[in-house]
């Protein structure tokens, strides 16, 4: 390397220029506009940097040594460490020295008015060029909620697809259980994700864990679909789940998916293998999608694997994603407790309502007349009854009376207990938090539930 010469650091995604040489260290200085030429200078490890060649077409600043007045142009050709350059208001290409030039690192210009008086503003010409394209931009960002990966990825677009991955990126705490039915395009959902995870960041480390069987069809859809390809310095690494010995060396990745989940947490202790292995591995990773078609509400799967990793800046208590899951699991126990409760007040009250008709149907069979006589006797002091027909009738009267106010105690304690226990469900429901992205005008409509991919309309009340 050489003073002069343009290289990359490992881990930047901008172009620098190597100001100084010390042994086995480079300095880097870094260009921003004519009016800072040199806006930040780092040291670096040679072994860290790699050259770079600067592609036709790449937009150069050249510092013209008779006027000292910065000019803007376009590399048109290389030929060894010459460059040649066209500049505006020419028909010729000029023949620059690579160490004369300089390039923009890809960070926004700290002080435009500080650019302007420094004489770095473009011609009219040139601006003017770029006006349709700047608007065109604009109307596509503005189409895809700023999320590229949506109109850039090989893919028809679904609303419920857009919807679950645009939920995803708007949270700055990306830890995801995506459930949609088979064949509904969770794979899709987490395309998308990957894909602008990528675009954001092209030095990303992307780890996918998934069946065995479904290794190469992974592969295959990531670069057909969400190019991939794109994004050479990227680390994309799609595993087996049946090979969890070798995820060790994929810790803290920048985006974790796991497909076919619910597989790995079938045993249902976090002592034994896949599971043990996976904790690690989600809990280091700054992104996780976890992706099943058979959910289930073991702790395993939504709690643990959904645990914050250590220094993620929050300030305390377990993510939104266990919080909301904790909830929902306190949600079913009620649900479970009101369901085996109603079953046994239904039981009792039942049982009374048998047993009474059951005394009932018994007096109207064998001893009909002389109850009825004795009622007779009883109620209107008629006097053609005999004390056992008065003894039978009142007995019957309260046997009858006993079970009415057993039949009708159960059923007020069904009902006050049952009303308590809705109340606990409702309060723990009300308790669960809702992304704002969420159908967020269909929360104040009566009636309204969450999404069903089979219902007759997403997002509707039902």
């Amino acid at each position: 390397m050489q003073p002069g010469s343009f290289i990359m650091q490992r881990g930047r995604w901008d172009i620098g220029r190597v100001g100084v040489v010390q042994g086995s260290r480079v300095r880097i200085e870094y260009f921003e506009s004519v009016a800072e030429p040199v806006v930040e200078a780092v040291d670096a490890l040679a072994q860290d940097c790699q050259p770079v060649t600067l592609p036709v077409g790449a937009r150069v600043f050249w510092c013209d040594p008779d006027t000292g007045d910065w000019t803007a142009g376009r590399v048109t050709a290389r030929q060894n460490d010459l460059y040649f350059v066209r500049f505006p208001n020419s028909s010729d290409d000029r023949r620059v020295s690579g160490s004369d030039l300089r390039v923009r690192w890809n960070r926004p210009v700290r002080d435009p008015l500080h650019v302007l008086t420094a004489g770095g503003s473009e011609p009219w010409f040139f601006r003017q060029a770029r006006l349709p394209m700047l608007n065109a931009l604009v109307r596509q960002r503005a189409a895809c909620a700023n999320v590229p990966a949506f109109l850039s990825s090989a893919v028809e677009l679904f609303p419920h697809q857009v919807e679950a991955s645009l939920t995803v990126l708007s949270d700055p705490v990306q830890r995801y259980l995506l459930a949609d039915e088979v064949g509904l395009g969770k794979t899709v959902e987490a395309g998308f994700v990957i894909r602008q995870t990528l675009i954001d960041n092209p030095l990303a480390k992307i780890t996918i864990l998934t069946p065995d069987v479904l290794r190469r069809q992974w592969i295959r859809e990531l670069a057909g679909k969400f190019f991939t390809d794109d994004f050479p310095r990227a680390e994309i690494k799609v595993l087996a789940h049946e090979t969890p010995t070798g995820w060790v060396k994929h810790l803290n990745s920048d985006l974790l998916v796991v497909d076919e989940a619910h597989a790995l947490v079938r045993g249902g202790d976090p002592n034994l293998s896949p599971y043990r292995e996976l904790v690690p591995l989600a809990h280091t990773a700054a992104r996780l999608l976890l992706l099943s078609a058979t959910p289930i509400t073991s702790n395993l799967l939504t709690s643990r694997s959904t645990t914050p990793r250590a220094g993620d800046g929050r300030t305390g208590g377990p993510c939104r994603g266990r919080s909301n899951n904790t909830l929902i699991s306190q949600i079913a126990g009620y649900l479970n407790d009101l369901g085996a409760y109603c079953t046994t007040a239904y039981t009792n009250a039942t049982s009374s309502v048998n047993s009474t008709a059951a005394s009932l149907a018994q007096y109207e069979s064998d001893r009909k007349k002389a109850e009825t006589n004795a009622l007779i006797v009883i109620f209107t002091g008629g006097a053609g009854g005999t004390d056992n027909y008065r003894s039978a009738a009142l007995d019957f009267v309260t046997t009858f009376m006993n079970d009415s106010k057993a039949l009708v105690d159960n059923l007020s304690k069904y009902m006050v207990d049952t009303g308590g226990k809705i109340d606990d469900v409702i309060t723990k429901i009300n308790m669960v938090e809702v992304p704002a992205a969420i159908a967020p005008a269909a929360l104040t409509v009566p009636g309204w539930q969450p999404r069903n991919p089979t219902g007759p309309g997403w997002g509707t009340p039902s």
